[in-house]
């Protein structure tokens, strides 16, 4: 007992622990005391982390392809990411909802003279599904993002950028995936980048949309995500719990631009309101911009901002469903987006469902 684990969360298992059950609730003796504090002690005793690895490496081992804690793993293509899932369409209310939100936010853009743009990524499994699982499909996944993009289309006008095929096509000789991690990679990004500064170049004729050409590249069989935090494992690999060295036998090829010393770059962290800031100045833009959304906007971050002159960038992130509304509010980032004299907004979510939450 005077080593058991006060931790409110499993990193080892991303999952939030139970917590230490009350004898007396509401001034009554608690009926489910006796439960309540067994659920306590099996997620908290001396040793269990130790168990729970050993546990994790016995199923490795006897099995080629195995599913663990949400994630497929398949040991013999050296892949891992999220398991196959059955999507429901969307609902008429759940359209709607999107639609408002749209809505509320091309009020906002208008009011201030700003243009916005969408840009929705696909998942990593959505493009190498197969390489996970033989048969892997997530069932209407990539159907029910075209609905909302039509119907979005048809009743707001609003074109909605969702660069699958290119990104499939780029899959065919480069990784624009993670083997590792759900993110993709500089390339799939850049893909995107490249897919939605088209649409940007129609409104902002000046702007530059960059080529291979403005970069230079390191390679690195590890993981970069987030700009500040270097280069890991991956995201899915550590939630796993796995001890295989081979899964990093590829290089992935990460962006440096050619004049990146001349990119100026500030960061505020706020972890209790689960977001970051940064701000990015480039002499050579002509606009200024804000990018908002989840952390698919971080790959971003190596090619967005040499396109224009000062870049807000906004990276809210959502640690539990019961937070999409709160935190992927653009609402409350408004007065920042007007005080970096703001000319395009772009919104980047890895799940168009997302646009639900915005205001």
């Amino acid at each position: 007992m005077l080593h058991i684990s006060d931790a409110e969360k499993s990193t080892q298992e991303n999952r939030v622990l139970a917590t230490k059950p009350s004898l007396f609730v509401d001034g009554k003796i608690n009926q489910k005391y006796g439960v309540q504090f067994n659920s306590w002690f099996n997620d908290r005793f001396f040793g269990r982390d130790i168990l729970v690895d050993m546990n994790t490496l016995l199923k490795y081992n006897l099995s080629h392809r195995l599913m663990m804690r949400g994630h497929c793993i398949n040991k013999r293509t050296k892949w891992l990411g999220g398991c196959p899932h059955v999507y429901k369409m969307f609902s008429k209310s759940e359209l709607n909802k999107m639609v408002n939100s749209l809505e509320k936010l091309k009020i906002f853009t208008d009011k201030n003279n700003i243009k916005f743009y969408i840009l929705i990524a696909p998942s990593q499994g959505s493009v190498y599904g197969q390489n996970i699982m033989p048969n892997y499909k997530n069932k209407n996944e990539i159907e029910r993002i075209y609905q909302a993009i039509s119907y979005i289309k048809e009743h707001t006008n609003i074109d909605i950028v969702f660069p699958y095929n290119e990104i499939m096509d780029a899959a065919k000789d480069d990784y624009v995936f993670f083997r590792t991690d759900t993110h993709w990679t500089d390339v799939g990004a850049f893909i995107g980048y490249k897919k939605v500064l088209n649409d940007v170049k129609k409104d902002f004729k000046r702007i530059k949309i960059l080529t291979e050409d403005d970069f230079d590249y390191i390679y690195s069989n590890m993981v970069k995500v987030q700009q500040t935090n270097g280069f890991h494992k991956g995201r899915n690999y550590s939630l796993v719990g796995l001890h295989d060295n081979s899964f990093f036998n590829s290089d992935y090829k990460y962006f440096v631009h050619k004049k990146s010393y001349k990119l100026e770059v500030s960061r505020e962290s706020h972890p209790r309101e689960n977001y970051h800031i940064t701000q990015l100045h480039f002499d050579d833009g002509k606009y200024n911009l804000a990018i908002f959304g989840d952390s698919f906007t971080e790959n971003l971050e190596p090619t967005m901002p040499y396109s224009f002159k000062n870049t807000l960038k906004i990276y809210t992130y959502v640690p539990s469903n019961d937070l999409l509304a709160k935190n992927l509010n653009f609402q409350r980032f408004e007065k920042q987006v007007l005080k970096n004299k703001t000319d395009a907004i772009i919104i980047v979510f890895s799940a168009i469902d997302r646009l639900m939450y915005l205001y």
